[in-house]
């Protein structure tokens, strides 16, 4: 939570009875909302062996969300077909893609790149998709290291998907995984100076009230829209926004920062046209 990235590591024994360890660092940036950096490591443990680390694009398939159809807290499945894939290529050391929502033509570009350069990553795009490939052997204290960086961009149905891949590929400038994830730590520790909430109790109780006070934090990363009832720690609601914002959230950032209470307020203000008309 401190820096509020994920990290994950496991070790894994192939078929050829070699152990590899992945480990994985992601990280959604609070320096820019439309940028993601993930970190990817493959290790061999006990002598050398051929990695290939291939990354997919998403192809707008819904996952089954299981649960209770009646709780009003559980996401629909989406019928076939609400989401279309509007074009895949791939780009330098990476791929752009383009998907369509089928009501609303809300199209969101996504560009991912791979970097260092010098991986020789080969990507590959059809009209559905696009993957990267990169291989190389690994030793022992030698790792195959590989950083993605992915930005997003969303237009409306009439936004052409170049212009938004060009405004996506821009969020990526940083060039860098290590420049994009200073950035981000920056902005969280910003953030932490400003929010974190201190009481003389057990360890146990002031680690709830840091998760409580970082799912404000990262709900409340963008400046562009409100924060769903769940916020974006569960697509419960399906991400509705209700008075729950202005009763519970908004206090807290009347507190800690005014602007950004402001925004919210604002952005309720402005949804009121269309929730008239309703």
């Amino acid at each position: 939570m401190k820096q509020a990235t994920y990290t994950e590591s496991f070790d894994w024994l192939t078929k050829h009875g070699r152990r590899v360890r992945l480990s994985t660092d992601r990280f959604v940036s609070l320096a820019n909302d439309s940028l993601v950096g993930v970190r990817v490591r493959v290790e061999a443990l006990d002598g050398s062996a051929e990695a290939q680390v291939t990354m997919r694009s998403g192809d707008g398939r819904q996952l089954d969300v299981g649960g209770d159809p009646n709780d009003p807290r559980r996401s629909r499945n989406l019928p076939e077909g609400s989401v279309r894939a509007v074009m895949a290529r791939p780009v330098e050391n990476g791929w752009a893609t383009c998907v369509q929502t089928a009501v609303s033509g809300i199209k969101l570009a996504v560009v991912s790149q791979f970097l260092p350069a010098s991986l020789g990553v080969v990507t590959t795009a059809d009209g559905a998709g696009a993957r990267s490939t990169a291989s190389r052997v690994i030793r022992p204290g030698e790792p195959l290291v590989i950083d993605r960086l992915t930005s997003y961009q969303l237009g409306a149905s009439d936004a052409e998907a170049g212009d938004l891949v060009s405004a996506a590929f821009a969020a990526c400038l940083p060039g860098s995984y290590d420049v994009a994830f200073a950035a981000h730590v920056s902005a969280v520790e910003s953030l932490w100076a400003a929010c974190d909430i201190v009481v003389g109790s057990t360890p146990a109780e002031q680690q709830a009230i840091r998760f409580a006070v970082f799912q404000l934090i990262q709900s409340g990363a963008s400046t562009r829209a409100g924060i769903a009832a769940k916020g974006v720690s569960s697509n419960g609601y399906e991400g509705h926004y209700f008075w729950d914002t202005e009763m519970f959230m908004v206090p807290f950032w009347q507190h800690t920062d005014p602007v950004r209470a402001r925004k919210l307020l604002q952005f309720r203000h402005r949804q009121l046209p269309v929730a008239r008309g309703w």
